[in-house]
């Protein structure tokens, strides 16, 4: 009775919305608080390295030191999480670390861990803004809401996307600035006024503020206005989407002059995703994999059985959609091709190709590649035939294999989303299994290597009041100090280990963490403990 009069389809969506809704509240405080998530944290307090680089000193200290290092400021404002970003991460554009930080005022801080968790919420919030502009971008692509309704769906149910919304991080923000910023193209061009295309370029400035990564979005954008208007020389409508791109550059320009000022941090920061090389073959096996964690979790390290099975069916359906749509014949079905095309193709040519060609693993961070797997959704969604005449015996199987897919996604997703250590969690993942490793009143040594200080910040909030830790700025002429407790190293390297062995005796014995995070136990002759 309550629903009579409401059209079936806006109760459909309304249903979708809620269950993508439900699916990212899911399980949202029960992941690990990870790395990344934690320099989220430090910044939001409004603080920097010159707040937890000092502790590297080589001075054994109480675990609560780390800790305080991660706990809100009330005297530091918005300003200085900024100013602080642009100095130490310049690579991390401050909108989404500003809204934490006054976020932050409302989250208990008693728990650092706890406060952290709180932070989640504000992304949860950002991940509805992102459902949203997926309903609007529908609308700008599909006649067929039945397509609209599917391509919802697809994305309500992404285990990606449930997994980003549950992370304090800037992902989800920008996911709903890439869908919302390419309806906003879309619906500049319908409209065709310049002050509408300003107000596109607004919105991609926004996006820019949130990740660097928007260069993407404007190449796609770009190729698909080239694409679209070049042919049938549409001067000015290209001259209004240049306008709308030149406000944007405007508009993100005194953050581009910060990230001028601190340039070489900034190198510093990515010198990672240039450096390290792995084969190619292994590069594009992780993207065939993250094509089909757009769809399905199936805890899968590589793309073999059945990861790669839900592979191959989503790009199946992504060709079918791409074919449907290029021989469709209504009037915004070649546009829906061509955006869909320049969006999937922005990430893959400014983070893949150069991995492919000169080396690197730009490519390697899936959530990098978001336009990308926002476009793939939508070219499934596309392979439903649309129109009233489409034969019912096309609509069989492949509504039969986007449920298929729809279902595998859903249950998936809540699965993730409820998971402790995720494969989102990157380095992280094994550190609720060294935690446990450590016992009380133990000494944890660790160093200034790689991710390491991040590392020790994320179980500063996991280790018991009375463990106490050693960060060394540097491992030369290192001693063991004197402990009443077991010691404990995180990943020390073999020459450490090996100086150790010759000079105090010491004997290893690793216990517990995985490649990135392995905790090793130091043991002294029994005359010397």
């Amino acid at each position: 009775m309550l629903c009579r009069g409401v059209p079936r389809s806006a109760l459909a969506l309304a249903l979708v919305l809620l269950g993508g809704a439900a699916l990212r509240a899911h399980g949202i405080e029960r992941g690990l608080v990870w790395h990344d998530e934690v320099f989220t944290q430090v910044f939001a307090a409004g603080k920097g390295g010159e707040d937890w680089l000092p502790l590297f000193d080589g001075q054994v200290r109480p675990v609560a030191a780390l800790r305080e290092a991660r706990r809100r400021d009330p005297e530091r404002s918005l300003l200085d999480t900024a100013t602080r970003l642009a100095r130490d991460e310049p690579q991390h554009p401050p909108l989404y670390y500003v809204a934490a930080r006054a976020a932050g005022a409302a989250v208990d801080q008693s728990d650092v861990t706890g406060a952290a968790v709180g932070l989640r919420w504000l992304t949860f919030l950002t991940s509805l803004l992102a459902l949203g502009a997926m309903v609007w971008l529908a609308r700008e692509l599909f006649v067929d809401p039945r397509r609209r309704l599917l391509a919802v769906a697809l994305f309500a149910v992404s285990p990606f996307h449930v997994l980003y919304a549950q992370e304090a991080r800037e992902y989800a923000l920008w996911t709903a600035l890439v869908t919302a910023t390419s309806a906003a193209l879309l619906h500049a061009r319908r409209r065709g006024s310049m002050a509408v295309h300003l107000g596109y370029g607004a919105l991609l400035a926004v996006s820019f503020y949130v990740s660097f990564a928007t260069a993407s979005v404007a190449l796609g954008h770009g190729l698909f206005v080239l694409a679209a208007d070049l042919p049938e020389r549409r001067w000015p409508a290209m001259g209004r989407a240049t306008s709308g791109w030149a406000f944007a550059l405007l508009l993100f320009a005194p953050w581009a002059l910060l990230l001028g000022r601190h340039w070489e941090a900034y190198q510093a920061s990515m010198a990672w995703a240039r450096e390290i090389t792995i084969p190619r073959t292994e590069l594009l096996d992780v993207f065939a994999l993250n094509v089909g964690r757009s769809f399905a979790e199936l805890e899968a390290d590589t793309v073999v059985g059945p990861m790669a099975a839900v592979v191959a069916l989503a790009v199946a359906l992504a060709l079918r959609g791409a074919y449907a749509l290029r021989t469709s014949p209504e009037p915004r079905a070649r546009e829906t091709l061509l955006l869909l095309a320049g969006l999937a193709l922005g990430p893959v040519l400014l983070l893949l190709v150069p991995d492919l060609v000169s080396g690197g693993i730009r490519s390697l961070s899936a959530r990098y590649l978001v336009p990308t797997w926002v476009a793939l959704a939508l070219l499934v969604a596309a392979a439903f035939p649309g129109g009233a005449r489409a034969p019912r015996r096309a609509r069989l199987p492949i509504g039969a294999a986007l449920g298929a897919l729809l279902v595998l996604g859903a249950i998936t997703a809540f699965a993730a989303g409820a998971a402790v250590s995720p494969w989102t969690k990157g380095i992280s993942r094994s550190l609720p299994a060294v935690a446990a490793a450590i016992p009380p009143g133990a000494l944890l040594v660790g160093d200034h290597e790689r991710h390491h200080p991040g590392t020790m910040l994320v179980l500063a909030g996991m280790l018991p009041d009375d463990v106490e830790v050693q960060l060394l700025g540097t491992v030369e002429a290192y001693e063991l100090p004197d402990h009443p407790g077991p010691r404990y190293f995180l990943d020390p390297n073999p020459r450490f280990r090996a100086d150790l062995a010759a000079d105090a005796g010491v004997t290893w014995e690793r216990v517990a963490g995985d490649e990135h995070a392995p905790l090793w136990r130091a043991s002294l002759p029994v005359d010397h403990q």
